[in-house]
Order: C-alpha cells, then structure tokens, then sequence
C-alpha cells in the first residue's frame, strides 16, 4: 500500500492537534509571522504523529523537524522529544517550537487522549494516555 493510501485510510480515525507560540523578538519568524506554530496529525489508535507541518521560514527547517517528529509516540511525553530538539534544532525559535509541541501534546491528551478507542479483533485496545502530558515538562508535579 502506498503513502497516500496509507494516509486516506488512517483519516478517518486521525486527530488533528494545532498549537502556537510567541516568537522570539527579533527573528525572523517574529518579523514574519509574530507566532510559530505546529500542526500534528495524530493516530489515536497508537498515539504516533503521522504527519506534522511547522509555522518555520525555511523549508529545509520544516522538512528537518518534520523528519524530528513523525513516527513519535506521544504517550511517551514530550521530554524525549524536547531533548532531541534541545539537541539538533539549535535555532532562535527553539524554546518556541518545544513549547508548542508540549502544548499540542497536552491538548492531546486532553481531548483526544482519554477517548476509548476500538481495538482491532484480536488486539487489546490501546491504554489510555497519561494525565500529566506535558506537565513534567514546564515542571510541575501531579
């Protein structure tokens, strides 16, 4: 099956995230855009991105953090995924876009998240996320 195929097929069950956040002053995607932003189109069937696009100037920034973060499970938190832009997406707009991410994640999970999903025959269904996506990133405690 092809990717597209493969993409029409997962629609009707995928959710989609958005998130923003300001810009860095004196950047140019303040200049430009006063606000970064990601959209996230979620599997609720295994909590991984399935595809992802990113207010970014370049394209070569999108398709970079775009290859960062399809294929990511968010039940596993944002902080994996916070190191590793802390680690290779070393821009102005950096902080900006790992708080949109954990805003999107918490989203997510608040809304998305918790909804009981059909499990496939043979298959256990697929255990909630946890409540507190998000929360051990910005620090605070449950």
């Amino acid at each position: 099956m092809g990717a597209r195929a493969a993409r029409g097929e997962r629609a009707g069950r995928t959710v989609l995230v958005t998130a923003y956040a300001k810009a860095p002053h004196g950047t140019s995607m303040y200049e430009v855009y006063k606000h970064c932003g990601v959209v996230l189109e979620i599997d609720p069937l295994d909590h991984r991105v399935v595809a992802a696009e990113f207010t970014v100037i370049t394209d070569l920034a999108g398709e970079f953090l775009r290859r960062l973060v399809v294929g990511y499970d968010v039940s596993r938190g944002v902080e994996p995924l916070a190191r590793k832009l802390s680690q290779q997406y070393l821009a102005p707009s950096q902080q900006a876009m790992i708080r949109c991410l954990a805003v999107a994640f918490q989203r997510y999970n608040e809304r998305a998240g918790h909804r009981e999903q059909a499990a496939p025959a043979g298959e256990a269904a697929p255990s909630r996320l946890r409540p507190a996506v998000g929360r051990e990133f910005r620090g605070e405690q449950d």
